[in-house]
């Protein structure tokens, strides 16, 4: 991924839609768009001035992209198993931990003023914010294949109307 010499044919680096970081990613990119990629060895030579710029700090701060990279590659198609795999987990976590203090509830504890409580609903009410955004994304991708798709079929039938 992080060697100088790429070669690409003209429409699939048209098809590309680079941002960011993402210049890094091209190959992944590439292979999402359904184009074929493929890896040919080079021989680099030893480096005879100088030392390398690449550092433990330049992997930090390209990591924001190789997260956008998993996700783009994963769940581009279907954000809600990501984000409701994230939201259930959240919201689990909190009807847990109020679960546990309804018992202590009823077992004649006050409960009121436990920090404990008020993480509990936090989570679920995160959880249940996390899941709808998924929903959400799922949604607005719904909505756009079909625009696409009535779009494609509205340019078919007037081209083939005469």
């Amino acid at each position: 991924m992080n060697g100088g010499l790429k070669l690409y044919r003209s429409n699939a680096a048209k098809s590309l839609k680079l941002y960011g970081g993402m210049h890094r990613f091209i190959p992944l990119l590439l292979h999402d768009l359904g184009f074929k990629v493929s890896e040919v060895p080079i021989e680099h030579d030893v480096r005879k001035f100088g030392k390398s710029k690449y550092s433990a700090n330049k992997v930090v701060k390209e990591m924001p992209d190789m997260a956008t990279m998993l996700f783009l590659s994963k769940f581009s198609k279907r954000p809600l198993h990501f984000f409701g795999f994230i939201g259930g987990i959240l919201a689990f976590i909190g009807l847990v931990i109020l679960i546990y203090l309804s018992i202590i509830w009823f077992g004649g504890e006050s409960i009121g003023r436990r920090p404990l409580l008020f993480l509990g609903m936090l989570l679920v009410i995160s959880g249940f914010q996390v899941l709808f955004t998924g929903l959400l994304a799922d949604l607005i991708l719904n909505i756009h294949s079909r625009n696409n798709d009535s779009s494609i079929l509205l340019k078919y039938s007037s081209d083939h109307s005469n």
